[in-house]
């Protein structure tokens, strides 16, 4: 069996500031999309892994703002890590405190909507148009809903609630897929792009925003250990989904951190695109000191002007790789 087609199940409610119409493209499946008021429609990809240490940051990141530099798309950068990898890489950890202490956090959102039972903003949590990168010295901007440490415990507080409340497992995933389709779905009409910045392992909000999303995207080290872990979230993730008023799910695998030479790369690599149970982009993504060194922003000092690095000093020879990806998953015509 072929996992890169998979059927999972996908809520939809009402949306204020789009028109709701069946996809024609995806009428058998009972599939629905939200169209912009020029037409368009916004696109959500998830970046997830069970494993961690893959790149999906990294990942996140890089196709955000290759988007906006070869597309000239609007991309929000949405981050459901803990670890707040996506927030520290996109905005720096100076905004970043600034953004945490006066709540504009993911966090902060649940905590407020799921937990004390108060509204609360979506969009004015979003920081709009950062940049840390510049290119023919234009900046390159990309949005940012943050993450925090705290979303954590926010997400431990909310299960003990609603469980107090007396919801099931179920229950709790249905209450985070219904906001996700009221708040964070009215996003498609103010961006191009939701990148969704998935924590490693499974919890109910990386199920929600999978099940969510158009795309899901696979960041996957070439070696044994995170073959290994792209089958188990295969299994654990996407094939437990099946409902029969489902959607398919559209799965991408990426090789990151690919070293060429190195044996073991080479085998696995190999072996699961002849295998073919997975969609395996053409693009890989090779690993990059000057990527590694470059991808987090450097604050600078007090009262000095900001560094923003050129897409040279940033992603070195990975430009043409993030290049190559945005065209392969964003052909020019349908941009």
């Amino acid at each position: 069996m072929a996992f890169a087609r998979v059927m999972l199940p996908m809520g939809t409610l009402p949306y204020e500031a789009a028109v709701i119409r069946r996809g024609p493209e995806r009428a058998s499946q009972g599939a629905w999309t939200v169209t912009r008021g020029n037409g368009r429609k916004g696109t959500f990809i998830a970046v997830a892994n069970m494993k961690g240490g893959v790149g999906k940051t990294t990942t996140v990141v890089g196709l955000a703002e290759f988007l906006a530099l070869e597309r000239g798309a609007s991309v929000l950068v949405v981050d459901l890590d803990q670890q707040a990898s996506a927030s520290l890489c996109t905005v720096g950890d100076a905004m970043l405190s600034q953004l945490m202490q006066g709540g504009r956090t993911v966090d902060a959102f649940l905590k407020a909507r799921l937990i004390e039972n108060r509204d609360g903003s979506l969009p004015s949590r979003i920081r709009r148009n950062s940049c840390n990168l510049l290119h023919e010295g234009r900046p390159v901007f990309t949005s940012l809903l943050p993450s925090s440490p705290q979303l954590r415990i926010v997400e431990r507080d909310l299960l003990v609630e609603l469980t107090r409340r007396g919801l099931s497992f179920s229950d709790i995933v249905a209450t985070l897929a219904e906001l996700f389709a009221q708040d964070f779905g009215r996003l498609r009409v103010d961006f191009d792009y939701v990148l969704f910045d998935c924590a490693p392992g499974i919890s109910p909000l990386t199920e929600v925003a999978i099940n969510a999303s158009d795309l899901v995207l696979i960041p996957t080290i070439p070696d044994r250990l995170s073959a290994f872990g792209l089958y188990a979230f295969m299994e654990n993730i996407v094939r437990r989904g099946a409902a029969p008023d489902a959607r398919e799910l559209n799965t991408k695998v990426l090789f990151t951190r690919v070293q060429s030479g190195v044996a073991q790369h080479e085998h696995v690599r190999a072996s699961l695109r002849a295998k073919g149970q997975f969609a395996i982009l053409a693009t890989e993504i090779a690993q990059n000191a000057t990527l590694a060194a470059g991808i987090f922003p450097d604050d600078a000092p007090l009262g000095a002007p900001p560094v923003t690095p050129t897409v040279k000093q940033k992603y070195g020879a990975a430009a043409e790789q993030y290049r190559a990806l945005v065209a392969e998953l964003v052909p020019a015509q349908a941009k």
